[in-house]
């Protein structure tokens, strides 16, 4: 499985054909770095973290869409929690690592994702966010999370 959010994009050929090497031989879930772009033209962001089950106790630090792994992970561990609707790639991501899935990074910018008003993580949906993540944080048993988008981590 992979996905691609539809205002993003892969910057590098060969991603989809390295990522399946990585799942045909290594471990069943693959991640990438990535650059956030701005609609307006002005400074790329690189985000680019490592990520596990202890890590993602406190933050999203993986992009979707650099994000590759077997189907049979459905089969094993369900499918999205459609009640986590801000919320569901980080809650899959925190159920696959819990299983014992090793988790693959390539270090290396693989997607761009583009940052503009219309994000999902933009202010006027502050509330619903802020709503979706403590509904994350009492389902996995996290202490408080903090509310965040992958600029915000990107930048601290």
């Amino acid at each position: 499985m992979a996905f691609l959010d539809d205002d993003d994009w892969w910057t590098e050929k060969d991603f989809l054909s390295r990522a399946r090497e990585i799942l045909k031989k290594q471990t069943d879930f693959v991640f990438a770095d990535g650059t956030l772009v701005f609609d307006d033209g002005s400074k790329d962001v690189p985000f680019a973290f490592d990520a596990d089950a202890i890590s993602l106790e406190t933050n999203n630090n993986i992009l979707i869409s650099t994000v590759c792994y077997a189907r049979t992970l459905h089969d094993k561990l369900g499918g999205f929690d459609e009640q986590l609707p801000f919320y569901w790639d980080w809650d899959w991501y925190l159920r696959v690592a819990r299983s014992g899935v090793a988790f693959k990074r390539l270090a290396q910018s693989m997607a761009a994702i583009r940052v503009h008003a219309g994000n999902m993580s933009n202010a006027t949906q502050e509330e619903a966010r802020r709503d979706n993540l403590a509904a994350l944080a009492k389902k996995h048993r996290l202490a408080p999370l903090v509310l965040k988008n992958h600029l915000s981590l990107a930048c601290e």
